[in-house]
């Protein structure tokens, strides 16, 4: 949480977690200048840390709240959400959603497997189905021509069309 005057209200232990700040830096008074810094050089802060501070705290004095996703360099997602309280002063909620974010792609990607192999069993009804009736054909066929008789058949769909005149 900070003021109105860009400085630190207080932080909880897993945001100084999160972004690995020292005591000094996480104390009450703390400039937002300083934090943004000390995060830029720990490499826990991507961005040009004097951009940010200026479009954040444009986005608070008009009563914007903010919300990104920000990739971390270790490779952890973290949801960022900045809203204005009265006075100028805002609050940011910083979260590692990490293992939500891979929960969900596991799912998306399952969810894909799953289409294929239902596109893939109805391809094997289908074909059975068809395989099935052409079964019937031959019981038939071998029924009217005797039992000691054998039958060859050859699926002529799949053959190319043929050309009676040449």
């Amino acid at each position: 949480m900070f003021e109105g005057n860009e400085r630190l209200m207080i932080c909880n232990k897993r945001y100084i977690e999160i972004y690995r700040l020292s005591a000094e830096v996480s104390k009450p008074g703390t400039a937002i200048t300083r934090m943004l810094d000390f995060r830029a050089a720990n490499g826990s802060f991507m961005r040009d840390p004097e951009i940010y501070r200026r479009e954040l705290v444009a986005a608070m004095v008009q009563g914007q709240t903010t919300t990104a996703e920000v990739k971390s360099p270790d490779g952890r997602t973290i949801s960022v959400i900045n809203r204005p309280m009265g006075g100028g002063g805002w609050v940011g909620t910083h979260e590692d959603i990490t293992d939500r974010r891979d929960a969900e792609r596991e799912r998306g990607e399952m969810h894909e497997h799953q289409q294929q192999r239902n596109m893939i069993d109805q391809a094997i009804a289908a074909f059975r189905q068809r395989g099935g009736g052409l079964g019937r054909s031959f019981g038939e066929l071998g029924n009217r021509c005797g039992r000691d008789r054998r039958i060859d058949w050859i699926d002529q769909r799949d053959w190319p069309p043929v050309d009676p005149y040449h």
